[in-house]
């Protein structure tokens, strides 16, 4: 009997939630701080819309986070399954239309995250992102993170199309599968260089 593991996603999405929640600082001021790139005023609960004084952990800043966290268990899902559907083409069988349907709905998912990250990410903190202080860590996270979107974006317009039951070869979505994968190393590098 094929085990069910449709439980996994939710639950990793709720622990990345909660992990961004309970940690206390949010990555973005921690490193316009240890940046020297601005004082506090740089970031404050005004800025990430938690309003003046708001202690707050619901606010654009948290939105941004815990969206792009989800945006990047979406791509882990939707590259698991690509990395199914290609391997299944590659021994001559054909994806099975769940799998497909899996596949399309988490890179849905994963691109819209990734956009809906972007937004929150630019009203929250638009003001940190500045030319004249070189590849800093938040020049580095919002170049990064930017970048990947508009992978996520050109991957889903690069993705082969396949009725139910036709083979594709390699060379129909082999261009698809590499812009997903440069997309996201550099989602994770956005995560990696605002963290560490």
């Amino acid at each position: 009997m094929k085990k069910n593991n449709t439980s996994f996603v939710p639950r990793l999405l709720m622990m990345m939630a909660l992990l961004h929640i309970i940690s206390g600082t949010d990555a973005a001021h921690t490193a316009t701080m240890d940046d020297g790139i601005g004082s506090f005023d740089t970031y404050n609960t005004e800025s990430s819309g938690g309003g003046s004084g708001s202690s707050s952990w619901l606010n654009l800043g948290t939105a941004h986070g815990v969206l792009g966290y989800t945006a990047i268990a979406a791509g882990l899902v939707s590259m698991g399954t690509g990395g199914r559907i290609a391997h299944e083409y590659d021994i001559g069988e054909t994806p099975s239309s769940s799998l497909s349907s899996l596949h399309a709905g988490s890179s849905g998912a994963a691109a819209g995250l990734a956009i809906a990250a972007c937004v929150t990410g630019l009203l929250a903190y638009g003001g940190v992102f500045d030319l004249n202080s070189g590849f800093n860590t938040c020049n580095s996270h919002i170049v990064l993170g930017l970048l990947a979107t508009i992978g996520f974006i050109a991957a889903m317009v690069t993705g082969p199309a396949a009725e139910e039951g036709e083979m594709l070869a390699e060379d129909d979505y082999i261009g698809h599968c590499r812009a997903a994968q440069v997309s996201g190393v550099m989602m994770f590098a956005s995560v990696i260089v605002i963290q560490f």
